[in-house]
């Protein structure tokens, strides 16, 4: 076999051309022609490698031979659209691409034949069967959930050849929906023209900006969570997470192209992403809650029930929306109008749980109870006598932009003829002010005047009487944290129990509110507090936001969420970062204010003073550098020296995945502050 092979590389070997020692000698002292020019060359190793790899009696079978895009089906055009293994697909993309050199993409492994089902039968009493797609899906997890998911639409195109580690995706909106679509394309692709696929709005889904001869797999979806974590099986965290500032980037050039055209925001409203609806402030949603407002709900196209719900999540600082809608409650009045039954819980869910964060103890103690309908008879022989109708009323004063509200007694004779009429009650409220209905059971919801409004333009029926039940038991812990919400906090202080677990410190943090004093932390076991912020190069403070300003400033049980929050905003030039400490027992006669909607990431409690003023009762500040190597040097947690807005991991990110303190490591924590020299 040997002599075989030596023999049929005898002539192959006699073109080869013998370099001496003393010619290579010669070239590297520069003397003589270059002994390297007859074999230089522009090609890569891979293609030198295959030529001679061709030229041994093994070919393309070869160890040597690296397969071409040449080796496998020509460029087409034509593409499957059955049903499809995603499971399959997303496992061979995580396991081979840009992991494996030559990654073949063989489409037809992927293909699966559609279901047939029985749909019935027909008139003769005939089985009547149909056939549908046959997806299996791909499964991912969400809040220790597993998902199964499918896109909405999937192309795989029939040609057989090597696939690149280069993907393309597109996000599209079409005044109705956002599109989302993720391409992964042929190696033969990789050096062809093709424009940025990070296009804005087009009218068509399809708008490519690579032909698609060079494109294997087209993923379509309206769900941006199939979008994103198909991305993360294949691609990885980092890819998906910044894919997901690429969507609030298109999100954010949508809002803004729509001015806030009603007919179109409803669209961006009905499936937004958490994450897009985080970085929305409150006066943009408000602003987009009045545009929904004036036009009609439930139109084709569009469920604007839907949107003005999630727009309602989005609520940053319930006290802000509090007050506004007590200076103009118009818009609130105008959604109610039109809003379907269907959706009515959830809408009054809301407005409900904005009052909670807001209403006093005295308010609620306070309130006039709204009667639904009610009939009492003046003596139990309720055939002959007469007797009193009731109900609860809630009136809009237009010009004082105020209600009037109470109580209408109307008295009926036996024959059920109205023979009096009085009211009773008719005190004015701002509309947001609280008004108490009792439910069966003896369960008491509390909604504000603008709801009880609805109610009082609403026929009672069996169904609004199951609306409200339902809300009732839903807003149950809410309520009962409400109603006396410093009682029910100060039940678990008087009990003597102390906060051992981050979970519990969490439920406790989002039952705080205006009634709970700062300096009572402590008896529950919070014994410190944290702020992360800035100091100009001048030593000034910075006063804070608007917001921060007029509704409390913002600390944290735990300082590695502070430490987060200090480098971020001293990333900025010309300012340095410091993280100051506070005593809840030394803030006496401060109040706190109701955390915002991020208190589980955050562990947030806001005291209701200003910044500057809270600066007052700092009881150590330390360079925000030093806090970090100190958390690194307890906790092994290396947070980075800068966060931007572009940066990965973002804020966001770091408060998701980072430890939470409970309040003992917290406690830990600033013993160690304490002990640093100044």
């Amino acid at each position: 076999m040997k002599k075989l092979f030596d023999d049929e590389w005898r002539d192959d070997l006699s073109e080869f051309n013998i370099i001496s020692i003393e010619d290579l000698s010669k070239e590297i002292l520069g003397k003589g022609k270059d002994s390297f020019e007859g074999i230089r060359t522009n090609k890569t190793f891979d293609e030198i490698s295959n030529k001679y790899a061709l030229r041994t009696p093994f070919g393309k079978k070869s160890a040597f031979y690296k397969p071409t895009t040449e080796d496998y089906d020509a460029l087409s055009e034509d593409f499957y659209t059955g049903g499809i293994n995603y499971e399959l697909l997303a496992e061979h993309l995580k396991g081979k691409l840009g992991l494996i050199e030559a990654f073949l993409f063989n489409p037809e492994i992927y293909f699966l034949g559609d279901k047939t089902i029985y749909s019935g039968s027909s008139t003769f009493n005939t089985p009547v069967y149909s056939t549908i797609k046959n997806n299996n899906p791909f499964v991912y997890k969400k809040a220790e959930k597993e998902v199964q998911a499918t896109f909405d639409l999937a192309k795989l195109n029939t040609r057989k050849n090597l696939l690149s580690n280069s993907y393309t995706f597109g996000i599209y909106f079409d005044n109705y929906k956002v599109i989302y679509n993720l391409n992964f394309i042929y190696k033969d692709g990789e050096d062809k023209k093709f424009q940025d696929t990070e296009t804005k709005q087009t009218s068509d889904p399809t708008d490519f900006k690579l032909n698609d001869e060079y494109v294997a797999i087209k993923l379509f979806t309206s769900n941006v969570d199939t979008f994103v974590e198909f991305l993360r099986i294949v691609k990885g965290y980092s890819n998906a997470e910044s894919m997901k500032k690429s969507i609030t980037r298109y999100y954010l050039d949508f809002f803004a192209t729509a001015k806030g055209n009603p007919d179109i925001i409803d669209g961006l409203y009905e499936n937004i992403p958490d994450f897009v609806l985080e970085t929305l402030t409150d006066e943009t949603l408000w602003k987009d809650f009045v545009s929904l407002s004036e036009k009609s709900i439930n139109t084709s196209g569009t469920n604007e029930n839907i949107s003005i719900i999630n727009l309602l999540k989005g609520v940053k600082n319930p006290n802000w929306w509090y007050n506004q809608i007590n200076k103009n409650p118009d818009p609130i009045r105008k959604i109610f109008e039109k809003f379907s039954n269907k959706y009515i819980e959830e809408l009054i869910t809301s407005f409900s749980r904005i009052g909670l964060k807001n209403w006093t103890n005295k308010e609620l103690e306070q309130a006039w109870k709204f009667d639904l309908d009610y009939e009492e008879y003046r003596t139990p022989n309720q055939q002959n006598d007469s007797y009193i109708k009731y109900t609860g009323f809630a009136y809009y004063l237009e010009k004082e932009k105020k209600y009037k509200i109470g109580t209408a007694l109307f008295l009926f004779d036996q024959y059920n003829i109205g023979t009096d009429e009085k009211e009773i009650g008719n005190e004015i409220k701002l509309p947001f002010a609280p008004m108490k209905t009792v439910l069966e059971n003896g369960k008491e919801l509390y909604i504000p005047c603008f709801v009880a409004e609805y109610f009082t333009n609403k026929k009672i029926d069996e169904e609004f009487w199951q609306i409200l039940n339902n809300i009732a038991s839903g807003l149950l812990p809410e309520v009962g944290a409400g109603i006396a919400r410093g009682a029910a906090i100060l039940s678990r202080i008087l009990s003597g129990r102390k906060i051992k677990t981050v979970e519990e410190l969490i439920v406790f943090l989002e039952k705080v509110d205006q009634n709970v004093m700062a300096e009572d932390l402590e008896k529950v076991g919070i014994q410190v507090l944290f702020r992360g912020t800035t100091k100009s190069i001048n030593g000034e403070i910075f006063i804070g936001n608007l917001n921060s300003i007029e509704y409390g400033a913002s600390t944290s049980t735990d300082p590695i969420r502070a430490i987060i929050f200090g480098i971020e905003s001293s990333s900025k030039p010309g300012t340095k970062g410091v993280l100051q400490v506070y005593l809840p027992k030394n803030l006496k006669g401060l109040n706190l204010s109701p955390p915002n909607y991020r208190v589980a990431k955050e562990l947030e409690v806001i005291v209701n003073t200003s910044p500057e003023n809270l600066s007052n009762f700092v009881v150590k500040e330390i360079l925000i550098e030093d806090a970090r190597k100190l958390i690194n040097e307890m906790y092994g947690l290396d947070i980075p020296k800068t966060i931007t807005s572009n940066s990965i991991p973002s804020s966001n990110m770091l408060l998701e995945e980072t430890i939470k303190l409970t309040p003992k490591e917290a406690q830990e924590f600033y013993t160690k502050v304490i002990k640093l020299k100044k």
